[in-house]
């Protein structure tokens, strides 16, 4: 069940970041129906502590440490974050990052975008610098459309696998 959670708990927590919180106090959200999606099953009344970014506890009965933020859950279902598995954020720009989040899609898949743009925009996540999904990308389109935005035009396979090589080298 914590790896299913993981990602709310960054959401939650990349809020907190975002405040200009480094070490961000520990979070028990209290009285929370948690949606298992291995299982399909409802688990009413649960308590889930996060601690450094990380669920610590998924139980019906957590101790709240000291100083922690309490978030009544009650009549609130928690499921894990959602992915959006074809993006493009080179169109759909830095603005559209927080829509994401407020959706609950926590991470997305960049179907082809310039590595110069899409690169730093996901070192910026990461760092809590901006509040947005986890992105997965590979980097531009590869394929012989003309003209095209997003893509790099390849013609043969020797072009293929020297692009991908590229593409990997650069962190795509």
């Amino acid at each position: 069940m914590q790896a299913f959670l993981r990602m709310t708990a960054t959401v939650v927590l990349s809020g907190l970041s975002a405040f200009g919180q480094t070490v961000p106090p520990p979070i028990v959200i209290e009285r929370v129906t948690v949606i298992d999606v291995a299982t399909g099953q409802r688990r009413p009344g649960m308590s889930v502590l996060i601690r450094e970014g990380k669920i610590a506890q998924v139980d019906s009965r957590v101790a709240t440490p000291h100083g922690a933020i309490r978030v009544n859950g009650a009549g609130k279902f928690l499921i894990p974050g959602l992915w959006d598995m074809h993006t493009h954020h080179q169109a759909s720009g830095i603005s559209s990052l927080g829509l994401f989040i407020a959706k609950g899609v926590t991470g997305t898949r960049d179907m082809g975008g310039d590595l110069d743009f899409i690169l730093p925009l996901r070192d910026r996540i990461r760092s809590g610098e901006l509040l947005g999904p986890e992105i997965v990308s590979a980097g531009p389109i590869l394929d012989d459309a003309p003209q095209f935005p997003f893509r790099l035009r390849i013609t043969n396979a020797d072009e293929a696998r020297k692009a991908v090589r590229e593409l990997k080298a650069r962190g795509g």
